[in-house]
């Protein structure tokens, strides 16, 4: 609750004071993604290691099954997970310099079901504190789900953080 990249808040794994090797998982609900045609899915996230032999790793896998059975998409190792270099007092960032975002794009089809979910999963390594926050999951509609009903266009295509939407209404 002192944290985060857009506020005060974020999700905490305290790894600095874990044992190496304990694993700390967390997961969404199920997402209804049915009728999607492509999702993207970014977060951010900061972590410093202890020292250089760190071996903490952070995985994100989804499930098209409400979890019954996971597929990883995203691996990032301690060396590249570090976002403000060693630290050996438990670690909280102090800046939005300390943060880094990572995207996740190879989300197949066959996972764009109405019981998607999503899960990270933080090994701790003898590594620090790590962080998460802003978590979004981002999708595009098909073309004939655009036009069908209003006539709606968004553009530029693909979409960014300057997207204009047009559509027309009857009454």
């Amino acid at each position: 609750t002192t944290t985060g990249y857009s506020g005060t808040k974020s999700l905490k794994l305290q790894s600095a004071s874990i044992t190496s090797g304990h694993i700390d998982e967390f997961m969404s609900n199920t997402i209804d993604l049915s009728g999607m045609s492509s999702v993207l899915v970014t977060f951010k996230y900061s972590f410093v290691q202890k020292n250089a032999s760190n071996s903490d790793i952070l995985k994100v896998y989804v499930s098209n099954d409400c979890g019954e059975s996971w597929t990883l998409r995203k691996q990032i190792s301690s060396a590249n997970l570090s976002t403000g270099g060693i630290q050996l007092s438990q670690f909280t960032p102090s800046s939005t310099s300390q943060w880094a975002e990572s995207q996740i794009t190879n989300i197949s089809a066959s996972y764009l079901t109405d019981n998607f979910r999503i899960k990270w999963s933080f090994e701790s390594g003898g590594g620090n504190n790590l962080y998460i926050d802003d978590i979004n999951i981002s999708w595009a509609l098909s073309t004939d789900e655009l036009t069908a009903d209003f006539g709606l266009s968004a553009y530029p295509n693909p979409l960014d953080e300057q997207t204009t939407l047009q559509f027309n209404l009857t009454n």
